[in-house]
């Protein structure tokens, strides 16, 4: 059986495991065993064992929420007059807000963080004034700070030794080109980021080729970074710090060499970037108030001028700690399905928008997903769908056609190519006529069931 020491350390095999899963949590078993050189059977054991004693509390995934087109913020609140019974529905209150991806209850000046994410600030704004008019009274400070880079430190505290791998959330804001089945693969994996290709293509009715090819886009993309364990720091005998530094000097190349430094310490697990509260912030995990205090005191000679006046906090509980991928994608999905209507419709038409190419009179192969703005006024065009095949296409995938100005017929006329499947059930091209001349705009979709595509008219019904 698993056993803790006397002094709540876990048995090295047991720590060498929690290394291994620290930033790479969907490692296997049988890569842990050949890296480690223990059976299989030994690391599946001890893994079950620390999720059973709640050693491991589970796994999250690491999306660059940036590229899922978010800002992140943080408030920082000091309650007042709050009992126990007040500050659980506060908490409950924040754990069930779309917008908020992870709630902290604090133990200093402060009582209670929370991060929220949104598209703009005057969304923030909503949010914020949506949290006072339920707490307000309940007040007595806050701070807002926003996050701009924050880096995910491997837990090198297991082990004690030095290890510079990280994960870094940063980069500009960006409109997210992903589609209906990427968003329900990273719902999945927000979820449960150890669950198997397999058991992900049974979920969503795909073939697991198609997930695999989806996954490694999105890591491709830089949306998926990576996943880590989530770890009982009380269990293990540790406290979690953070610590706000305000500081004198912000200049290269010290305050570069201040993050090197941080990264450098073992007891480090993240590193913020911010504007707002403080200048930089990290979060510690030490096992006794002396570690805490003999690290602070080391920090500042290293530092040199850079550092200014600290403040610190200890984080007590992180409700839904560090879950901001699935508060994420799931507000990614509410904004793009926002209204009534048919889900896949209703993402198809936000990511379509995002993507416009003119095509002028030479055969053309459209991308699944296109939008694709034909001009045929100088002669016929012709523009043949994507072999779904290739394309790992799926029920619901699709491309749009719509005329510069006018309609698609005109003149010239427009040709779908069907490029080897059948469209409506026919094995030849679809060619828009003077039946349709009044029809601004067709969707091609594909049926992977039917293995067919479908021609819909988006803007005024003719007769195809």
């Amino acid at each position: 059986m698993l056993k803790l020491n006397e002094k709540n350390i876990l048995n090295h095999k047991a720590e060498k495991i929690l290394d291994c899963l620290s930033l790479n949590a969907r490692i296997n078993y049988s890569e842990i065993s050949k890296k480690l050189g223990l059976s299989r059977q030994v690391v599946k054991y001890q893994q079950d064992m620390l999720e059973e004693k709640r050693i491991i509390e589970g796994y999250y995934a690491i999306f660059n929420i940036f590229k899922l087109g978010f800002l992140y913020h943080r408030i920082l609140f000091r309650l007042r007059n709050v009992s126990a019974e007040k500050e659980a529905n506060i908490l409950d209150y924040f754990a069930n807000h779309k917008n908020i991806g992870w709630v902290c209850q604090l133990d200093g000046h402060l009582d209670l963080a929370i991060a929220v994410w949104t598209r703009s600030i005057v969304e923030f704004e909503k949010v914020l004034h949506q949290s006072l008019s339920q707490i307000g009274e309940f007040i007595e400070e806050k701070h807002i700070s926003i996050a701009t880079e924050i880096h995910h430190l491997k837990h090198k505290f297991l082990l004690g030794k030095k290890n510079l791998d990280e994960l870094v959330v940063n980069g500009e804001i960006e409109s997210p080109h992903i589609d209906d089945l990427d968003f329900n693969i990273l719902g999945i994996l927000a979820t449960n980021p150890r669950k198997s290709y397999t058991d992900i293509s049974k979920e969503l009715q795909i073939k697991p080729k198609v997930v695999n090819y989806r996954i490694h886009t999105l890591i491709e993309k830089g949306i998926i970074l990576g996943f880590n364990v989530k770890l009982n720091h009380r269990a293990l005998g540790y406290t979690h710090h953070k610590v706000y530094l305000n500081l004198v000097n912000i200049q290269e190349p010290g305050f570069s060499n201040l993050i090197h430094y941080l990264k450098d310490l073992t007891n480090t697990i993240y590193i913020t970037k911010p504007l707002g509260m403080a200048d930089l912030e990290f979060e510690l995990m030490v096992k006794t108030n002396e570690e805490f205090h003999i690290t602070m005191k080391d920090l500042t000679p290293k530092a040199d001028d850079t550092a200014g006046p600290t403040g610190s906090l200890v984080a007590l509980d992180y409700n839904d700690s560090r879950d901001e991928a699935q508060n994420a994608v799931t507000n990614s999905n509410q904004t793009l399905t926002a209204g009534a209507g048919d889900n896949v419709e209703q993402l198809t038409n936000a990511i379509l928008a995002s993507g416009r190419r003119v095509v002028r009179g030479d055969a053309e192969t459209a991308v699944l997903g296109d939008r694709v703005i034909v001009d045929n006024s100088a002669g016929a065009v012709t523009i043949s769908l994507p072999d779904p095949d290739t394309a790992y296409a799926y029920t619901g995938g699709a491309v749009d056609f719509e005329p510069v100005a006018g309609d698609l017929y005109s003149v010239n006329s427009l040709t779908i190519g069907r490029n080897g499947k059948t469209i409506m059930g026919s094995a030849t091209d679809f060619v828009m006529n003077s039946l349709n001349a009044d029809n601004k705009k067709v969707r091609a979709t594909w049926d992977a069931v039917a293995d067919d595509w479908t021609i819909s008219v988006l803007s005024i019904v003719g007769a195809p």
